[in-house]
């Protein structure tokens, strides 16, 4: 069936110690289900985990165990002296405990350049079959809620977030039931080399996290950056996206997936301390337009062509309105829906030479949204809404769309990033 892009966007609008360096890469620690379970028991005690601690060595271990407060309590931190499991051998671990609020544990050891570079460039050829079998046997552990996927940035604790960045990872939730109330990832990081000397390196990590008690309503996952004077708050919760557009797959006939990031941008600027000054409205527009231009510097460069006005408009038929409603439905985190009066109608992006859209059976889109502070900080410049879109032959199965939109997105948001440092 050939679906033009009007079509799409139609039903859019219409519907909406630093040990040795491992070399060997293999997808085996989520699936080892005995170790999962045995470490799965420990963290749902309101208690730590241990109470045999080491002292930190490495510079990881150091900067994990200064982390003694968080921002509704007190942290227990434990350098484990042994091994957290056999599955996880030549880990180093560190288990840091909530009182009332979580257990987590994170197990880390650092990766030779090779297995990263492997795993990259042999995704299609190899690895992407191993990683739906690894999904597959990691959703039928007796601790696992059955729910495992590609991991999102956002489940990367943030413990590691402030010297290793997100390259990819799996995950699956912990005990029975959705939402679940713990999850375990299996990741790996790009390393900053400030914490040893030599080239680049990378963290392969496991971390498990699971709720002891409720967190106030402030407290969803965030990723939160400091590019220059500029703090960069992602949020990229995607379950709420995600179910709208099943909804809307299931009205259409056709499939969609979807995958959204909205970045809240800040910026601190001279005055009192407790009462800083907002940035001008003018600042605020300056600001977002440098950085969707750095977003479309990347989608040029990808292909993507930008749908003038007139096409946008002949392709959603009830116009700005309509799309706002969408948007209101969609409301991936649970934002207050009169703040989607004020957004703007969407910049769209398509890629005419994707190769799943040659025969008019798929399409891949990029929608670009702006609009105030859905966080409400008066140092807030506004935030950049990206959602990633595709239909019909190009939204695959099997854990791929999710693998190129974070690679989508991290190239996009990394030149923000980059062109923001340096923006007066």
């Amino acid at each position: 069936m050939k679906i033009p892009a009007a079509s799409f966007l139609a039903i859019l609008g219409l519907t909406l110690s630093h040990p040795a360096k491992a070399s060997d890469f293999s997808m085996d620690k989520l699936d080892n289900c005995n170790d999962i379970q045995e470490i799965f028991a420990k963290l749902k005690r309101d208690s730590p985990i241990s109470t045999n601690c080491a002292y930190p060595i490495g510079k990881i271990e150091v900067e994990l165990d200064k982390t003694n407060q968080y921002s509704m309590g007190k942290v227990i931190t434990c350098v484990l002296p042994t091994e957290a499991s056999a599955s996880l051998a030549r880990f180093n671990c560190v288990a840091q405990y909530m009182p009332g609020i979580a257990n987590q544990l994170i197990c880390f050891r650092y990766r030779s350049n090779d297995a990263y570079a492997d795993y990259t460039a042999n995704y299609d050829s190899e690895y992407a079959v191993l990683e739906r079998e690894y999904l597959s046997r990691m959703a039928k552990c007796a601790s696992s809620n059955g729910d495992a996927s590609i991991a999102q940035e956002t489940l990367m604790p943030a413990q590691l977030a402030g010297f290793a960045k997100y390259q990819f990872g799996w995950a699956t939730g912990l005990g029975k039931g959705l939402p679940a109330k713990g999850y375990v990832l299996h990741g790996f990081a790009d390393a900053d080399t400030e914490y040893w000397s030599g080239e680049k390196e990378y963290i392969e990590y496991v971390f498990f996290m699971y709720k002891l008690g409720d967190y106030p309503d402030n407290t969803q996952a965030t990723l939160t950056r400091k590019v220059g004077k500029f703090t960069l708050e992602y949020n990229e919760d995607q379950s709420e996206t995600d179910n709208y557009f099943r909804q809307l797959a299931a009205k259409a006939g056709i499939n969609f997936r979807a995958y959204v990031t909205d970045v809240d941008l800040s910026e601190e600027i001279s005055g009192d301390i407790y009462a800083p000054q907002a940035p001008s409205s003018e600042r605020k527009s300056d600001v977002l337009d440098a950085a969707q231009s750095s977003l479309e510097t990347v989608l040029d460069d990808h292909g993507y062509r930008k749908m003038s006005d007139e096409d946008v408009n002949r392709a959603i038929p009830g116009g700005t309105r309509q799309f706002q409603d969408m948007l209101a439905k969609a409301n991936p985190y649970n934002h207050d829906p009169d703040a989607y009066d004020e957004v703007q109608m969407p910049d769209i992006y398509v890629d005419d030479g994707a190769e799943c859209a040659q025969s008019g059976a798929g399409i891949k889109l990029i929608m670009v949204l702006r609009g105030p502070a859905f966080r409400g900080s008066q140092t807030n410049l506004g935030t950049l809404m990206v959602l990633q879109v595709a239909g019909g032959i190009c939204a695959p199965t099997g854990g791929r769309f999710e693998k190129d939109a974070v690679h989508m997105k991290q190239e996009l948001f990394t030149a923000v990033e980059t062109d923001l440092e340096d923006f007066q």
